[in-house]
């Protein structure tokens, strides 16, 4: 009864959480950050600095490395806005082509449906709400980094004051093993989908795709949406390689982000992360698309580290142990003690 009623209070706080989306999402995000960067400020306050110098300097990394990332993408967004011409006439021929060989087939009805379809209409729309995003995103930005200051700030007092506010320090060491599994995760991953980034830029260059700066940056970020992301992040490089070379570059583009990804999920980042994630692949899937809903974007991306918090913490619980059983890959977990009779 009790994980029933468990159940039925973590889905109305999905439901509050999903209202109130446009505060959580900032909040879950300096979350993250201070959490990755917590292990370069235990460093840094160890040599006697001040917790104000601490959070000064991740936040001054935070800014490189986001100013960085949003250079290179304006490097090749210019680069790619350029080129958007060409694309459109290139695109509205391949359309004429694709109309002709249904009109060749006796296929006159769908011939004209395709003809009369503006192909453009989704490229504009979308440039056009990307330009619009980007004031929000800065704003969010600015919300965000503040708030990992004075989480930075505040964390030296955040364990003293849960060991007092749950009587002991039991539940606080579920929630210091919840940490260290998500930065865990999170050091492999961010270096694994850095590696799939360059690699997969220099690939779309071999294959003299337009802006391959722009794909690589691309499937660095994806690759931290589970299961879809990466199929995501090909999809454009294979389109423009099909519009500007021809069927032959598609392929070979494909081709080689299907190898990239077949080894990096399926060989490599099994093998490095080990029983980091502990977490089921369909747990996975339906942690994305809950937590993607509840939160957007950002849920999908940090659906993962936010699932193995809940685990670790439910593991901590002898009434929930079973839930955190039946989310784990099963062969790498413990099940939980039965119950004295």
């Amino acid at each position: 009864m009790r994980i029933l009623v468990s159940l039925v209070c973590v889905c109305a706080l999905l439901g509050v959480v999903h209202v109130a989306s446009d505060i959580v999402v900032p909040l879950l995000l300096a979350l993250t950050l201070a959490t990755a960067f917590q292990p370069i400020s235990q460093r840094i306050a160890r040599r006697g600095l001040p917790p104000a110098v601490t959070a000064a300097i991740s936040i001054l990394l935070v800014l490189i490395i986001v100013g960085g990332v949003g250079v290179m993408i304006y490097v090749a967004a210019s680069d790619l806005a350029t080129k958007m011409p060409e694309y459109a006439t290139k695109l509205q021929a391949l359309q004429e082509r694709f109309a002709e060989w249904l009109q060749g087939r006796s296929m006159d009805s769908a011939a004209t449906s395709v003809r009369s379809y503006d192909v453009l209409a989704p490229l504009t729309g979308f440039a056009q709400s990307s330009l619009i995003s980007v004031g929000g995103y800065l704003q969010m930005l600015f919300f965000v980094l503040v708030m990992t200051a004075f989480i930075q700030l505040e964390a030296r007092h955040y364990r003293r004051k849960l060991i007092k506010t749950f009587e002991g320090p039991a539940p606080v060491r579920g929630v210091m093993d919840a940490l260290r599994d998500v930065q865990r995760y999170m050091l492999v991953k961010v270096s694994l989908s850095a590696a799939n980034g360059v690699f997969l830029g220099l690939w779309c260059w071999i294959w003299g795709v337009d802006s391959p700066l722009m794909w690589g940056v691309l499937a660095f970020a994806l690759n931290f949406i589970p299961v879809i992301g990466s199929v995501l992040a090909a999809i454009p490089p294979i389109a423009i390689g099909l519009l500007t070379h021809g069927v032959g570059n598609a392929i070979g583009v494909a081709v080689g982000y299907v190898l990239v990804n077949l080894v990096v999920d399926n060989i490599i980042e099994p093998r490095v992360m080990g029983k980091t994630s502990n977490l089921s692949p369909l747990v996975v899937l339906l942690a994305m698309l809950i937590w993607g809903f509840v939160l957007g974007p950002v849920g999908a991306i940090l659906a993962v580290p936010l699932t193995m918090a809940l685990r670790v913490m439910l593991e901590r619980d002898p009434d929930l142990q079973r839930i955190a059983f039946v989310m784990g890959e099963g062969s790498s977990v413990t099940p939980p003690a039965e119950a004295p009779s």
